[in-house]
């Protein structure tokens, strides 16, 4: 048991491995030591001296220290006397009139002499015994001498001229638009498949079927602007009116107006017809408001 104990256990107690050992702990001590001076070293090389520090920190504070007690002796503090009183800068007066009238202690709201007699002015009286004092009575007082009755005579007025200014004329009110025809609208405004050509198409204005010959109105006051015939609308009209706004009437078979001519509202401009291409008898009614179509019904 023994012998096996003696192989079990290493052999470390002899002096040149302890040697060694001491030795390497010694180097790595040794190492590190020069590790850390080397530091300290190139510390000392990059911070600068501890004595620069305290140095800039002391001048720091007595700048900051002296900055604050010369601004503290220059700054002086606001006297009462400093501030502008209300009545140094009353360029009116009105402070020392309210002064007056509050020491008052009685306020007459009106005139007082209004209502004073002057001293040895006689007074007079009239019919009802009312007797009038002072200033108030402006008609002097005389005797009749056929009747004896002392009463005042009435002073003379002034003749007060009225002003006759001439009457003004009535601002014409805003006009409603009226339909220029009357019949049931057969084509409405937009896109429609064209009664004739049977294709799509953007339709302008509205068709408004009418017998032959019907009368056409204005259906706004204006001028007449345009009097022509073209393929598709036959004999037209065009109106011109106020905010920029055109009215044209085609398929006419006769016109009562020619360009120039100033119309009203519901004045007859000619007679429908089926002039152009059309599929029967109706009134084509366009409006145009600044240069683009609008639809007429319910345009206002």
């Amino acid at each position: 048991m023994e012998r096996n104990a003696e192989k079990r256990r290493p052999k470390t107690n002899s002096p040149s491995k302890r040697n060694d050992l001491v030795s390497g702990a010694k180097a790595r001590f040794d190492a590190s030591v020069r590790r850390t001076r080397e530091f300290f070293v190139s510390l000392r090389s990059t911070v600068p001296p501890l004595r620069d520090i305290v140095i800039l920190v002391a001048l720091t504070v007595i700048a900051f220290a002296s900055g604050f007690f010369v601004g503290r002796g220059t700054t002086q503090p606001a006297l009462p006397g400093d501030f502008v009183s209300i009545q140094e800068i009353d360029i009116h007066g009105t402070s020392s009139h309210l002064a007056d009238v509050t020491g008052t202690e009685d306020v007459i709201p009106q005139d007082i002499d209004t209502y004073q007699t002057a001293d040895g002015e006689p007074t007079g009286g009239n019919e009802d015994g009312v007797t009038l004092k002072g200033k108030e009575a402006t008609a002097s007082t005389v005797q009749d001498e056929d009747t004896g009755v002392v009463g005042p005579v009435p002073a003379e007025t002034p003749e007060v001229k009225s002003e006759v200014r001439p009457r003004e004329s009535a601002v014409p009110t805003k006009e409603k638009m009226i339909m220029p025809a009357q019949g049931r609208v057969v084509s409405d405004f937009g896109w429609r498949k064209h009664p004739v050509y049977q294709d799509w198409r953007y339709h302008t204005g509205v068709d408004i079927g009418v017998p032959e010959g019907a009368p056409v109105s204005a259906a706004l006051s204006g001028k007449v602007v345009q009097l022509d015939s073209a393929r598709e609308l036959g004999l037209y009209v065009v109106i011109e009116h106020l905010n920029g706004i055109k009215t044209k009437y085609a398929h006419l078979t006769s016109s009562s107006v020619n360009p120039g001519d100033s119309v009203k509202q519901g004045q007859i401009i000619g007679n429908a017809g089926a002039s152009g291409v059309t599929s029967g008898p109706y009134l084509h009614f366009e409006v145009v408001s600044r240069d683009e179509a609008v639809d007429p019904v319910g345009f206002q």
